[in-house]
């Protein structure tokens, strides 16, 4: 239950957000645990976004609209390594454990997730990528949380020690928004 869906549900025609969907199994979890809300699943690596897709058709989902391209601090064209081992492991941060790098298409986080009007809850796993997007948040001294009741984030400094990744000003940052129920997965 490292989700808490059963702590907090998603009501009727609320929006769940995944950013970094991995294969999508589960965004296709909580499209079956919650029939009727809307789910998002944000991917750039294109071998995932093809199994998302492969997916949604076979399981008859309807309440997941996958959209092919990764999310940011800024819109650009980026480099990103795939690891065939281990393809959770592709990122953005590219390492030698990655086989091959691919261009992929990012868009600005806060720009493309301020289209909802609010977001029941949002998942967050990007393998390093998070800190150029909260980093860009608390520059801005962003509100952008103030839309969402429930986030879940993997923090990712102990994968890339040598980048000096510091989650307490992101911890900080976040325990400004008092509604906000938060669940770490670092």
């Amino acid at each position: 239950n490292e989700f808490k869906f059963d702590s907090y549900p998603i009501e009727d025609g609320g929006n769940y957000v995944e950013v970094g969907s991995h294969n999508g199994l589960l965004g296709f979890y909580v499209a079956r645990l919650f029939p009727n809300i809307n789910v998002h699943l944000f991917e750039c690596n294109p071998l995932m976004i093809k199994a998302i897709e492969y997916g949604i058709i076979q399981n008859k989902l309807s309440n997941v609209t996958v959209y092919p391209f990764g999310l940011s601090d800024s819109n650009r064209t980026a480099k990103f390594g795939i690891n065939f081992q281990n393809t959770g492991g592709s990122s953005l941060l590219i390492h030698d454990g990655h086989t091959k790098n691919i261009d992929v298409r990012l868009y600005d986080f806060e720009t493309i997730l301020s289209t909802f009007d609010s977001i029941d809850y949002i998942k967050i796993d990007i393998e390093g990528e998070e800190f150029a997007i909260f980093d860009s948040l608390i520059q801005s001294d962003s509100k952008f949380l103030d839309k969402v009741k429930t986030l879940n984030l993997e923090l990712h400094d102990s994968i890339y020690p040598d980048l000096n990744l510091d989650k307490s000003g992101i911890k900080k940052f976040i325990s400004k928004f008092d509604h906000l129920n938060t669940i770490y997965q670092d």
